[in-house]
C-alpha cells in the first residue's frame, strides 16, 4: 500500500519507508491492544506507562529490562501475574509498536 501511495504522491524513498514502518506499528499495536482488552488488561495502562518514560526508553529498542519494568508496573497496578504472563507477547508487541512509532516520528528509524 505504501508503494502505491508513494508512486501516486511522489514520496521519497525515506518517506515511503517511514510510512511503511508506521503502518506496521499501528496495525501490530492495534492487534495487541485488542488481545489485551479481550483478556482483561487495559491498553491505556501500557500507554500511560510508556508516555511517562524518559525519552531514552521511549525511543530506544525495547529491552528485557524495559519489558520487565512495564510488566512489574502493571502488576503493581493490580494486574495479577497469572494474567500478565500469558499476555506477555501482546504486551511486548504493544511496547514494540509504541517504540517504533516514537522512533519513526523522531526520525530515528
Amino acid at each position: 500500500a505504501t508503494a502505491a501511495c508513494a508512486g501516486e504522491r511522489s514520496w521519497s524513498e525515506d518517506f515511503t519507508e517511514s510510512a511503511g514502518r508506521l503502518a506496521i506499528a499501528v496495525v501490530l499495536g492495534e492487534e495487541a491492544e485488542a488481545v489485551l482488552l479481550q483478556n482483561g488488561i487495559s491498553p491505556d495502562r501500557v500507554h500511560d506507562w510508556f508516555e511517562s518514560q524518559p525519552e531514552a526508553v521511549r525511543r530506544g529498542e525495547p529491552t528485557v529490562e524495559v519489558s520487565t519494568a512495564l510488566v512489574m508496573h502493571l502488576h503493581e497496578q493490580g494486574i495479577a501475574m497469572d494474567l500478565l504472563q500469558p499476555n506477555a507477547a501482546a504486551i511486548g508487541a504493544m511496547l514494540g509498536a509504541l517504540s517504533l512509532i516514537e522512533r519513526t516520528g523522531a526520525g530515528l528509524d
